[in-house]
């Protein structure tokens, strides 16, 4: 009985969760904009050279942070997937082909 309350004690301690956001598929880069781990608003320029390339950024968050990254290109075409990862699961996924008008939004808070 002591193990398991010991055992549950643990979990709800263990409020991290690695976040990773994700973006592939471009095939001449983009504007990334991303919320890092002290909640700073990010801004890169990304330039890739196939869709294989991968660009990734990773950190350890807190249950009820929020996460965010958004990504535009601007060669007509070209596609981006964004994702975000926690713990090694897709948690919020976007996709957009041929589409240079506007921002590729995903976004959401680490679950409890």
């Amino acid at each position: 009985m002591i193990a398991v309350l010991m055992a549950i004690v643990a979990c709800e301690q263990n409020n991290s969760v690695k976040v990773v956001y994700y973006i592939t598929d471009s095939d001449s880069g983009f504007e990334v904009n991303y919320r890092n781990e002290s909640g700073d608003l990010i801004n890169e320029n990304i330039v890739t050279q196939s869709e294989s390339d991968v660009w990734r950024y990773e950190f350890i968050g807190e249950k009820g942070d929020i996460v965010f990254v958004s990504a535009i290109y601007y060669d007509r075409e070209s596609k981006l997937k964004v994702q975000i990862r926690m713990d090694g699961k897709v948690y919020k996924e976007g996709y957009s082909k041929h589409d240079t008008t506007g921002y590729l939004v995903v976004s959401g808070t680490v679950p409890y």
